[in-house]
């Protein structure tokens, strides 16, 4: 069974939304209180909501990524094992495999 570790080349902690600069929103790292990353507007439209749900969306990047580590983790329906017979009978088969791939693509897999 494949065995999901968080890689050590994250930024640990939780992440947040921070101030809309000239630029974009910032993301910080809540405990540390550092700023990690600018979401840049892609528009003339300073601070739009599309930014700003982009902005969220990736301040939610490490915890959204250790939920689906530890749901997968000892899950019995781990696609890299040869012996799976759940594919057919398992109405999460298709959401499984795409959490499955959601991890390797955060871990440059």
């Amino acid at each position: 069974m494949a065995e999901y570790t968080k890689p050590k080349r994250f930024t640990k902690g939780e992440w947040g939304k921070g101030e809309l600069t000239p630029e974009g929103y910032l993301i910080y790292d809540r405990i540390e209180q550092e700023d990690l990353a600018l979401v840049y507007d892609r528009n003339d439209e300073h601070g739009d909501d599309e930014t700003e749900a982009n902005a969220y969306l990736i301040a939610a990047a490490p915890a959204m990524y250790e939920a689906l580590r530890k749901m997968l983790s000892g899950n019995m329906l781990d696609p890299s094992d040869p012996n799976r017979v759940w594919e057919r009978e398992c109405p999460s088969h298709d959401a499984i495999i795409k959490a499955y791939k959601a991890l390797a693509l955060a871990e440059g897999k």
